[in-house]
């Protein structure tokens, strides 16, 4: 076999040019039995760490370099001019150089694409070996493109004045030729410089056959298809990866450029990554100490403040070990640069969480103030967060306030330089549906074509469902069988459904852009881009590393999550102090942890808002439990997972706590280490602390069998296994097949157990909210509606409960609203920030006006003094129809009648304001209509309630003047059996529900048939209604099922009666299953864990719907009569012509009767002859609402009877 090694190569870390993966490069050139392969993705070392680490695995040299873009006319010049070139790292010198041109030219010369000049290149040159580019823009290429070798031999003398003998010019050969051989002309300049030449193929795809679905990557990448004649291609399909006899065939005639591949690989044998240990910021100690004697200071000082006179030899001997093993690691400067910055979010108002994770389990963090969870009183460990015999960067993550999080970020930057603090990049890939609709639109599907095919995807956040598992073509990672059957059938029958599915599996899980990690912040000894490579992702700085990738190369990473109930906290704190609630500000570290108000909250199951603990499920498990002590807040974190539910853990627990269940302890250690959850196995400190107290095992042994347990490490588990079970003969006599069984609970129970550290911290955050529900009522929920504006799902189970509560939630008043929402009493003020269109721009003009120049008396007055730029027509309108301004003009119709004109008169005055021309006296003068009445307003009907409701849902979200049942209440109540709450204790047989439906999801099944997916609402909470279609019955003949015949009808905002059954497999089960946390046994993912915060799936059974009765309709067949009321305020003048004109409209056989309020208080009943009965239809009663307002109609309703749709 001939001799070569691949030193042009691009993955798909080149985003969108590539189809090759790293591990496919590595694999192939394995396969073509290669002992190296370089990487140069277009000016990005993206791939570079995957890359080292699996070819190191492979056994073969991997060469790390890049293809960077030269600006010709400097990296300052803003010009798209730019040529490229391959640079090889030859040793870690070469690395850090290439590391340094590479971030440079994202920092400081990117413009459309990172890049540097011949000048940087001079100054991080050493240790790196050049190409001179490959393709028409290659640095050299695009003067012998043009026939000027003469400039093409100046250029590369510049070349050589900077690489010397480490300068190579490419050869490519794909086939293709223009008016000049690039090879030729290459060649030639090499033979006039006296440069050696080098062969390569460009790679950007591992086989030939991947050529197509390379072309249609790049239509992706430039948003157009294949037919575009104008976008970007390559010029034959010899891209590929080629075996080192394609190249020598190749190159018959030009074996030295062969031989030149090997020769820069034994150059480039020290290329790599290289470990220097960790790189920690230097944090400044006064001048009279170390970090080692300042932090031993901080924490004896702290050990003080935190336990006074209640310091024991437990805290002196924990916090001496704890220091040892700090010192012993050198990590004391970690420990304060985390409590610096913490304690500056504390010192400014920055609410921290107790913590977060393992880290709990120290004491040091605790005195430090970094945690606020005594780990001493709650049995938390502080090797289960650093193992004394295992050397690892302590993970501290930290819940900050959301508000506040991106000020501490700020303060971290401004201490240690802006450069030394990044972010850190993630890669966004193309999942399954994404690549079906790219591929689609390269094949010019329509949109509705290509979201269709790829809705046949299951949703799925997890990546799971790839294109193959959904065809069959391979099951789960855990064996299971998930063909989507409709998908399959689409794939065997249809050819263009077939090529797009078949493109679309070759490129998907490729990168196709970068992002920015959640909540991972990088802090460096100095600017990051010397310890790793920097990108830029929205102009802002980020690693090219990922998160685990940055940590391997020993940089200090720090999570600093934006926790919302954090903010919910301070807020409500604040609110209660302001409102008085309170009269000394609360601290939530001081709050008394066995309050029996926030305990019979929790036993209620009245958890709405309260942190981790708003579920269904939740709830229903928290009312089994009925907790009576903090520890119990502890357990339930850890119970309610889907491991320890599907376990029965829960009830084993609760039955336990509640002396149904006998508790056993086989050994007085047992009991002293599993009393506190009645022995039951539920922590991973647990696992520890049997093994140590037990077996004997040292702390470190005891964290690495819980690793080992969690993990499921077969080998190391056995060999512990040994050490368990002699350990406990050795330790205490413990009959050994005891023992032997004791070890089979505790591997049977390993998965299931959480960290307890962790859930002592987010027990406490959940502990805090319920006491601010049950102590600060108004305050708590008043918070969380300000931070769940925008959340509109959330804010009507907040504003539901309020009302059930009897707080009410009152609209929005321009004299009185600020832009949060504001406690008034036994009600809650909306706030300008909850209506959809008024922005903050606009919120603030208005208020500032109003404090300036006092309350607003009418909407004229209104336009008069705001400024109509800042406050415009679409702003008020908005304002008008949510209700703002009803206490100065009940009829919203009427407002908006008059807005214009109240607009253009208010905008006239300004104009003469500005121009100082005339006096308000004088416009009035010049203008007839202003010397009118400038106050009126035109006597026409109200809105009807429908359309208040209408808008109001519109614009905030939410029925905010009654709820959409409200006016069915006396005509639904009687046909209906449960409401929505109901449905928790899973009723069986067919029952009724009157709901108004909230949103509708169609769904294609498995089996290619429609479902529908109704969100519902009633006055007591939500669940889902499912509605499936028909079938065939044994004659072929098709039955149609409730999705056929109801679910076009059921649009947002409908009222009716869902008759049907609670889903059988729901209905039988005990509790329903959690949200997944984290994985079993691992803590939960810092970023996941931003992103599904307080978003867990309520879960009341889903109701199967058998039938549908629109309330309206029932409402019509149900009307006995139709009342008209007239008072003093209703002339029946105004109201009479435009009433006979709707009525002839409406004919039919329900009387009308009108009822007369006299001045002195006689009731007069008149009743219309037959000629004016009705019809008495929704259209009709909306009608009359308008003409009369809703107070003055009055349908009356017959006896429900056995059928209602008769």
């Amino acid at each position: 076999m001939a001799a070569f090694t691949h030193l042009h190569c691009h993955s798909h870390f080149t985003l969108l040019e590539s189809t090759s993966t790293i591990t496919g490069l590595v694999q192939r050139a394995c396969e073509l039995e290669m002992d190296a392969l370089a990487l140069t993705d277009r000016g990005n070392l993206l791939g570079a760490y995957e890359f080292s680490e699996a070819t190191k695995k492979a056994g073969i040299t991997g060469i790390i370099g890049c293809q960077v873009n030269i600006a010709p006319l400097g990296m300052a010049e803003k010009s798209r001019d730019m040529h490229n070139l391959v640079l090889l790292a030859m040793n870690p010198q070469g690395y850090t150089n290439l590391m340094q041109l590479v971030s440079l030219g994202w920092l400081h010369g990117f413009h459309y694409e990172p890049r540097v000049d011949l000048e940087c290149l001079a100054q991080h040159h050493e240790g790196i070996i050049c190409l001179t580019g490959a393709g028409p823009d290659g640095f050299l290429n695009r003067h012998l493109q043009a026939g000027v070798m003469d400039e093409a031999v100046r250029q590369a003398g510049l070349l050589q004045d900077i690489f010397s003998d480490r300068l190579y010019v490419e050869l490519t050969d794909h086939g293709v030729d223009g008016p000049v051989s690039l090879r030729d002309a290459n060649r030639d300049l090499a033979r006039r410089c006296s440069l050696p030449v080098v062969a390569s193929n460009w790679c950007h795809y591992l086989q030939r056959d991947d050529a197509a679905a390379h072309d249609v990557q790049l239509a992706i990448q430039k948003v157009t298809t294949l037919s575009d004649t104008r976008r970007r291609r390559m010029p034959s399909q010899e891209f590929f990866f080629k075996s080192a006899d394609e190249m020598a065939e190749l190159f018959a005639d030009c074996p030295e450029a062969l031989a030149a591949t090997r020769e820069i690989t034994e150059r480039c044998r020290e290329s790599g990554i290289p470990y220097e240990g960790y790189h920690l910021p230097l944090f400044t100690c006064p001048h009279e100490h170390t970090t080692n004697s300042y932090l031993k200071a901080m924490c004896h000082d702290g050990l003080q403040e935190r336990y006074g006179d209640d310091i024991t030899d437990e805290h002196l001997q924990r916090l001496q070990f704890e220091l040892e093993t700090i010192e012993n690691m050198g990590f004391e400067a970690y420990f304060l640069i985390v409590q610096d910055f913490i304690n500056w979010a504390k010192a400014n108002d920055i609410p921290v969480g107790p913590g977060r994770g393992s880290a709990a389990g120290s004491l040091v963090a605790y005195c430090l103030g970094i945690t606020d969870i005594c780990p001493l009183r709650y049995g938390l460990l502080f090797e289960r967060f650093l193992n004394p015999g295992r050397k690892s960067m302590p993970d501290i993550d930290i819940d900050f306030c959301k508000d506040g999080r991106q000020r501490v970020i700020d303060y971290v930057s401004d201490k240690y330089g802006s450069q030394a603090v990044t972010m850190i990049m993630t890669l966004g890939t193309m999942k399954a549906r994404m690549a079906i609709k790219d591929v689609a639109r390269a094949y010019e599907w329509t949109p509705a074509e290509s979201q269709d095919l790829a809705n046949l995807v299951p949703e799925d956040p997890g990546g799971k469902h790839t294109i193959p598992v959904c065809l069959g073509l391979k099951p789960l990672k855990d064996g299971e069988d998930a063909t989507v059957e409709s998908m399959r059938l689409r794939y065997e029958n249809d050819e263009r459904t077939r090529v797009v599915l078949d493109t679309a599996m070759r490129l998907e899980n490729l990168g196709r852009s970068l992002g920015v990690h959640a909540c991972g912040v990088i802090i460096a000894p100095g600017p990051v881009h010397h310890y790793v490579p920097v990108c830029t992702v929205k102009q802002k700085p980020a690693t090219q590393y990922n998160m685990s990738q940055v940590e391997s190369c020993g940089l200090l990473k720090m999570d600093f999550l934006g926790l919302k109930t954090m903010s919910i906290l301070k807020k409500a704190a604040d609110i209660a102090l302001a409102t008085q609630s309170t009269t000394t500000p609360i601290l939530y570290p001081d709050l008394p942890m066995d309050d029996t108000r926030t305990f019979e909250l929790l036993g209620e199951g009245d958890t709405l808002g309260v942190f981790q603990c708003e579920s269904s499920g939740f709830q229903e498990l928290i009312r089994l439990l009925q907790p009576d002590r903090f520890e119990d807040m502890i357990a339930l974190v850890a119970l309610y997972r889907p491991g320890p539910l599907m376990a029965n853990m829960h009830i084993q627990y609760c039955d336990r706590k509640h002396g149904r269940e006998q508790v056993d302890y086989p050994h007085p250690v047992l009991e002293e280490v599993l009393e506190e959850t009645f022995g039951l196995f539920i922590y991973q400190e647990q696992v520890m602390n049997i093994s140590r107290e037990l077996c004997g095992f040292t702390p470190s042994q005891a964290d690495d069998l819980r690793k080992a347990m969690g993990k499921k490490v077969a080998d190391v588990m056995a060999k512990m296994k040994d050490m368990f079970i002699e350990g406990a003969w050795e330790r205490h006599q413990f009959d050994r097949r005891l023992a032997e069984q004791m070890w089979d609970k505790i591997v049977g129970f390993a998965s299931y157990c959480f960290n307890k550290s962790h859930s002592a911290c987010y027990g406490q955050i959940a502990y805090w909210t319920a006491y601010m529900k049950a102590n600060h009522y108004p305050a708590f929920m008043t918070a969380n509606l300000i931070y769940e504006m925008g959340n509109k799902d959330k804010m009507s189970l907040f504003v539901q409960e309020l009302r059930r509560k009897g707080y009410e939630v009152l609209p929005p008043d321009i004299n009185r609203s600020g832009w949060e929402f504001t406690p008034d009493g036994d009600a809650i003020l909306y706030g300008f920030g909850g209506i959809k269109g008024v922005g903050h721009a606009a919120a603030e003009h208005i208020m500032e006006v109003r404090e300036i120049s006092g309350s607003f008396g009418s909407l004229y007055d209104f336009c008069e003094r705001i400024s109509t730029r800042t406050v415009n027509k679409r702003v008020v309108d908005a304002l008008i129809r949510v209700g703002a301004f009803d206490a100065l003009h009940s009829n919203r119709r009427a407002l908006l009648e008059t807005m214009d004109r109240a607009f253009d008169r208010g905008q006239r005055i300004a104009r003469s304001r500005e121009q100082q021309q005339a006096t308000l006296f004088d416009v009035f003068e010049e203008d007839p209509e202003f010397k009118a009445d400038t106050q009126g307003y035109p006597d026409i009907p109200d809105f009807s309630e429908h359309e208040r409701l209408d808008f109001e849902k519109q614009l905030t979200g939410y029925w905010m003047s009654s709820h959409p049942l409200s006016s069915y209440q006396d005509s639904l109540k009687p046909h209906t059996s449960h409401v929505a709450t109901d449905l928790r204790q899973r009723p069986s047989g067919e029952i009724a529900i009157a709901a108004v439906v909230i949103s509708k999801r169609t769904i294609k099944t498995r089996t290619n048939k429609m479902m529908a997916v109704l969100t519902l609402e009633d006055l007591s909470g939500r669940f889902e209604a499912v509605l499936f279609a028909g079938r065939s019955n044994r004659r072929g003949d098709y039955e149609a099922g409730p999705y056929d015949r109801f679910a076009a009808d059921c649009d947002d905002n409908l009222v009716a009666i869902f008759r049907g059954k609670v889903d059988e497999r729901q209905r039988r089960r005990q509790a329903p299953p959690a949200p997944t946390l984290a994985e079993e046994g691992d803590e939960i993912d810092p970023a996941a864990a931003m992103e599904s915060e307080q978003t867990q799936e309520d879960d009341i059974p889903s109701l199967i719907v058998s039938d549908v009765i629109p309330a309206d309709i029932l409402q019509e067949r149900l009307t006995r009569e139709i009342i008209l009321t007239v008072d003093e305020q209703l002339g029946l003048d105004a109201v009479l012509p435009a009433t006979e004109s709707l009525l002839k409209e409406h004919p039919g056989a329900c009387p009308l009767m009108i009822h007369v309020h006299t001045p002195d208080q006689v009731l007069v009943k008149l009743s219309a002859d037959e000629r004016w009965h009705i019809h008495p239809s929704k259209d009709l009663i909306q009608g009359l609402q308008k003409i009369w307002g809703a107070r003055h109609v009055h349908p009356i309703f017959a006896r429900p009877d056995t059928d209602m749709r008769a």
